[in-house]
């Protein structure tokens, strides 16, 4: 390399270092890597510190806050109010981290008095709107699920075929299973949307009928001893083979046709 060209290198090298110095960045603006004022932060996550016994506030990167006076405490609860107040500067007050969830749950929100004084009165100014919005959204939401309860019983009366004398315990059990296996926010096998219909229609049929009309429950091991796995296996196993039967006694097969039924329909 040429005298000028290491000459004119050593020289941007200087120029930068003495620019990151001064707090003066790359392309000219002026600023420093974090803020200094955590009231000016949109979203700062903040925790209880366990270490002040008036149950401070503490936050990454600040270490103790405190909260401003002429800041308020919204508590969860209200989405308009948190939405409304989460539009400015605000800090989110976090909750223990939930291990068998996954998640870190919200507790609620600090945010300027007017703010969320502003909010309020929002909200008082929307209340007849928004609830005349709300009722719409909630009736659309029950069609929706009367029409997808119907679509899932009219599926498990497809699985069953029962003959024609055992209709009305066929109505019967999908009618159940639709009921039990849909309730929303249930967590049920109705619920997911990682199975397919059929799928989710065998489980739910199998599952009702595990319960309702063999001797699965009574079979089971003591709630003390619910993990002691090779008896809650053979309990499981044996109303596995006892479903199978109750189908093929209703469906007018033998038992060994509807093994082969449930083979085929991934049961």
């Amino acid at each position: 390399m040429k005298e000028t060209d290491m000459n004119t290198a050593i020289d941007r090298v200087n120029a930068k270092a003495s620019h990151k110095d001064s707090g003066i960045n790359d392309d000219g603006t002026v600023g420093c890597e974090s803020p200094t004022d955590p009231t000016t932060d949109h979203g700062l996550w903040v925790f209880h510190d366990r270490t002040d016994t008036e149950d401070g506030l503490c936050a990454s990167g600040y270490g103790s806050v405190e909260v401003p006076e002429d800041w308020e405490y919204l508590p969860r609860g209200n989405a308009f109010l948190t939405r409304r107040a989460k539009k400015g500067p605000h800090w989110v007050l976090m909750g223990s981290y939930n291990k068998r969830r996954g998640y870190r749950p919200t507790k609620g929100v600090y945010a300027p008095c007017a703010t969320i004084e502003e909010a309020r009165v929002a909200e008082r100014a929307t209340a007849e709107k928004r609830a005349r919005s709300q009722e719409r959204s909630r009736l659309r939401r029950e069609a929706k699920e009367e029409q997808y309860r119907c679509a899932f019983r009219d599926a498990c009366l497809q699985f069953l075929n029962f003959s024609a004398e055992h209709s009305d315990l066929a109505e019967q059990i999908a009618t159940e299973t639709a009921e039990q296996a849909c309730e929303v926010h249930s967590g049920r096998v109705g619920r997911t949307s990682c199975l397919h219909m059929d799928e989710k229609v065998v489980l739910a049929v199998r599952a009702h009928i595990r319960h309702s009309h063999t001797s699965y429950d009574v079979n089971l091991p003591p709630v003390d001893e619910i993990f002691v796995h090779d008896e809650y296996c053979e309990a499981r196993a044996n109303a596995q083979a006892d479903v199978d039967v109750f189908l093929a006694k209703h469906r007018g097969q033998t038992p060994r046709e509807e093994t082969n039924d449930a083979a085929e329909n991934g049961a």
